[in-house]
């Protein structure tokens, strides 16, 4: 090949390196979503899985046992629930772990508490854990993280709590496709940096949909938050890097210190 082959050939190759990065600046939300995490995790140098697949810290998808569990059960293995658990007793936690790079897929069963007492979902120095498809309802929190990271949690709904869920000290966490409503708080974070919260719904709860205190950076994607009468987002204090990512979309009315990307408050109103 000579010079001049040589200098055509590269500028093919150019033209189509460009072309590619046009069509990946106009991908759909779920390109976009996953660029996101490609790059939360090369940037947090974690593994969020996007799917929801199993340990995130694993290649492969670790085997998971059908099991029923009883009010107070402490989970030391990756289980499907075959039944609801419902809480009758108010001392006890409803689900607590023992192991960290576990499993647990309610496959929608209820976690049920009786008059917003204890834990539905309780997680304390754990780390690579994946929660998925629970309905957790009528406890004093839905899901608490106290300082644990690398959690995941998946299509999890946390309704007519008094928190939905909480986060405290707890850093470098995914939710995805979750629900709050019905719940005093939506969601509480409290020194728990690196947090994503993607494709979400955040709505009708009694007073904050998301209420954030010293827990920058915070990145909320293409969720909705609508209907809490207080604050849809609320951030405390005016972080340094609190904001939307990559093509945020997301829907809000209400918010303090907030920003989707360059926009003040959320890219869409209710």
């Amino acid at each position: 090949m000579d010079e001049h082959q040589a200098a055509l050939f590269i500028g093919i190759a150019a033209i189509a390196i460009v072309a590619v990065l046009i069509m990946t600046s106009t991908a759909d939300t779920d390109s976009v979503l996953e660029q996101f995490y490609s790059s939360s995790r090369s940037a947090y140098g974690q593994f969020f899985s996007p799917s929801g697949t199993g340990n995130p810290q694993s290649s492969s998808i670790p085997k998971i046992e059908e099991v029923k569990l009883e009010c107070g059960s402490v989970v030391s293995k990756s289980v499907f629930l075959s039944s609801d658990i419902i809480c009758k007793d108010t001392s006890k936690v409803g689900v607590s772990f023992e192991t960290d790079g576990i499993t647990i897929d309610c496959r929608g069963h209820k976690i049920s508490g009786l008059n917003k007492n204890s834990y539905g979902i309780y997680l304390k120095n754990r780390k690579h854990i994946v929660i998925k498809n629970c309905d957790i309802e009528n406890f004093q929190y839905g899901v608490y993280l106290l300082g644990s990271g690398n959690i995941e949690l998946e299509n999890v709904k946390a309704m007519d709590n008094d928190i939905g869920f909480v986060l405290w000290n707890s850093d470098s966490n995914a939710l995805r496709s979750i629900e709050a409503s019905q719940n005093r708080r939506g969601i509480y974070l409290q020194a728990s940096s690196k947090t994503i919260l993607a494709e979400s719904a955040i709505n009708k709860n009694k007073q904050y949909g998301i209420f954030s205190l010293y827990s920058d950076p915070l990145e909320i994607i293409n969720s909705k938050l609508c209907g809490n009468p207080s604050y849809d987002i609320y951030i405390s204090p005016k972080g340094t890097d609190i904001q939307g990512g990559l093509d945020s979309k997301n829907t809000c009315d209400l918010t303090h210190n907030w920003k989707d990307q360059v926009t003040e408050g959320c890219a869409n109103k209710c």
